[in-house]
């Protein structure tokens, strides 16, 4: 059975409503509490910055199923250079797992990145998921160190 046909295309202003209702089930399935507003509002700062992509794969009837979204970090983990694409936020919807599209999206990023002159993709992962773990592994990210961090108000010592 050949797989259905997906296309990989730079996420605009006019896919802000799907857009929006992707980041909001990426955070949900990392276990994150964050505000669906504060998601949406998200995506003008990213439009509006040039160290700022994002992909979205686009199922044949023209539904979005997928995205990436990616940064010009400073600094990553591991990394040997500097600035680094990092991803930010990879989601496939339910139904569009397992059938390269993560990958898709990946290549997208790493294609991105070298137009821009990177020579490193960078991500990071909670703990935690363990499923985000293995699809990283499975699409060449290898790991490169574990951390936790903290931290603690000022006020009121």
């Amino acid at each position: 059975m050949e797989p259905e046909p997906v296309t990989i295309r730079r996420l605009t202003a006019n896919d802000r409503a799907a857009w929006a209702a992707m980041r909001s089930a990426l955070y949900l399935d990392a276990g994150e509490d964050v505000a669906t507003e504060e998601l949406a509002d998200e995506i003008d700062m990213m439009l509006a910055a040039d160290d700022w992509a994002a992909f979205g794969a686009e199922a044949d009837d023209g539904g979005l199923i997928g995205l990436i979204e990616l940064f010009e970090r400073n600094y990553a983990e591991g990394c040997a250079t500097s600035p680094v694409t990092f991803v930010e936020g990879l989601w496939v919807a339910e139904a569009w797992r397992r059938k390269g599209v993560a990958r898709m999206l990946i290549a997208a990023g790493a294609a991105w990145g070298r137009s821009r002159g990177r020579t490193e993709l960078a991500s990071d992962v909670r703990l935690v998921n363990e499923r985000s773990q293995a699809v990283h592994e499975r699409l060449g990210f290898e790991e490169t160190g574990r951390l936790v961090t903290y931290r603690r108000s000022i006020d009121g010592d």
